[in-house]
């Protein structure tokens, strides 16, 4: 593979923080052509001539693949079960399901083509598919984080601070609340529609090369306001309001604990041990969130804050730009995943739907009914006690 002239690419995309070289399209999740110079630092050489590519091209689209099969199987089954069974329509349930429809825009729409630009030199996809899939990677980041804190408030609510109300009022508000962050994120991606555009650079050998930028070349400034905002409000913002429900909610717990369990408070311990289990699966997800939009924000910080571009000269930035484009994408398949081992009912509507070739000795009465058995939603003579399993039903998972 002919050398390329990374060192020239780096003083470009620092000194006019274009999206150039592959830094494109919402910065790391948008390549086109190699990014795998044969030599770096200070012998790499001048002679650039054009684009080429190198083994990421089979590579990554390849893990894309993967990553698209099982999260649209997963996504898919998760939306169509709480769609369809009415008995799972509990209040975090049409949470995780609008989180999930968030990661299938994301997959469905992202993800083919953003495999398709790491298989080509040059952005191939025209003007109006580098505006719409920029704006829908800032709606569907906005809709997975939006949506785990709005259940991470739904959890505190449901412990530390629970309320009476019929069950019907609190779906129809989840319902308001998963409307309201699918509106907000989508506003949220409207200046990316708008600014993302297509540049065409000239190579040395003559060659043209087109690039999908989310911000055009020359607005230094909006770029690096754009970088920090997506960072401190799709990211630090949320998760220090989740970090401080979490924190809350494990002092309710722990005062819990020291609670003489009588005979007259087994059911609202019973009710308790629900929504914990719930607050789990939440937790699980907020971390995993966490873990895997960690990488993609680092690299952004580092490619259009940082003076020194030395260490962009090295294979580890290459790395982290690769790693935070497959770990950002991998957190819209592994949900459905983390939910099969932490949920009963949703593996059993999993070995239902997807695995009932594979899974023997599933339940006789179905998964429908088993939720409603781990969710206490039986009939009983006392009022009070419809009361208690209604809410459980609708706080549980």
């Amino acid at each position: 593979m002919p050398h390329i002239n990374y060192t020239a690419v780096v003083t470009m995309v620092n000194s006019s923080l274009l999206n150039t070289n592959n830094w494109n399209c919402e910065t790391v999740l948008c390549s086109t052509g190699s990014l795998l110079p044969d030599d770096l630092g200070p012998n790499a050489t001048d002679s650039y001539t054009g684009q080429h590519l190198g083994p990421e091209a089979i590579i990554i689209p390849t893990i894309f693949a993967l990553i698209f099969i099982v999260g649209v199987i997963g996504n898919g089954t998760l939306v169509r079960i709480v769609i369809m069974d009415p008995s799972m329509r509990s209040v975090p349930n049409i949470f995780i399901a609008s989180l999930a429809m968030g990661d299938l825009l994301l997959l469905l729409v992202f993800v083919p083509f953003n495999a398709i630009t790491y298989m080509t030199t040059s952005w191939p996809l025209g003007e109006g598919m580098c505006k719409v899939i920029n704006c829908v990677q800032v709606a569907s980041t906005g809709v997975s984080v939006f949506t785990l804190t709005a259940l991470s408030a739904d959890r505190y609510q449901a412990i530390v601070n629970p309320i009476n109300k019929k069950a019907t009022d609190m779906v129809q508000r989840t319902y308001t609340v998963a409307l309201l962050v699918w509106v907000i994120s989508i506003m949220l991606g409207i200046p990316t529609l708008v600014l993302a555009t297509l540049v065409e650079y000239e190579n040395l050998d003559g060659t043209t090369v087109t690039y999908c930028q989310a911000i055009p070349m020359g607005m230094t400034v909006t770029i690096q306001l754009h970088t920090a905002l997506m960072f401190v409000f799709l990211y630090l913002v949320p998760l220090a309001i989740i970090s401080v429900y979490y924190v809350l909610i494990a002092i309710k717990l722990i005062g819990s604990t020291k609670r003489t369990i009588g005979e007259s408070l087994r059911n609202e311990n019973k009710q308790l041990r629900a929504r914990k289990r719930v607050a789990k699966v939440v937790l699980v997800f907020v971390l995993i969130f966490g873990i895997c939009w960690l990488p993609y924000h680092i690299f952004n910080m580092m490619l259009f804050f940082s003076k020194d571009t030395r260490y962009m000269e090295t294979y580890g930035i290459l790395f982290l730009k690769f790693l935070g484009t497959i770990m950002a994408y991998a957190n819209s398949c592994v949900n459905p995943l983390a939910l099969y081992f932490l949920s009963n009912t949703f593996k059993s509507y999993y070995n239902k739907y997807i695995l009932c070739c594979f899974v023997k000795n599933k339940p006789r009465n179905g998964p429908a009914k088993e939720y409603r058995n781990n969710s206490s939603f039986k009939r009983s003579p006392s009022r009070t006690l419809t009361r208690l399993t209604q809410r459980t039903m609708v706080y549980s998972v």
